[in-house]
């Protein structure tokens, strides 16, 4: 209950978390070479455009797509109020879909 309280814990966030816990169980310690990013290849069904916080996350989990129904004017990073997802200053990018 406290984890669907707490400010950082939307729903994109939960899911790396769980993500990057089931890994660390998975695996031994590895070098840094060996080492691939959390998300890579993988994409990402959601009903709400992730915040600007969780499509930074999604970007450094290296994310291959993401598709969202709802628009975020306010706080949408990925289309709604900025487009993380293009950004050229970024070293990932990655392809969104609105589905309507």
């Amino acid at each position: 209950q406290y984890l669907c309280r707490h400010p950082l814990k939307h729903p994109v966030m939960r899911v790396l978390d769980t993500i990057a816990a089931s890994i660390s169980r998975e695996s031994h310690k590895r070098s840094r070479q060996e080492e691939q990013y959390l998300c890579q290849d993988h994409e990402v069904v959601t009903t709400h455009e992730p915040c600007t916080m969780c499509a930074m996350a999604l970007v450094h989990s290296r994310v291959k797509l993401v598709v969202y129904w709802k628009s975020d004017e306010t706080f949408g990073g990925l289309g709604g109020k900025f487009s993380l997802h293009t950004c050229r200053s970024l070293n990932h990018q990655f392809r969104v879909l609105q589905w309507r």
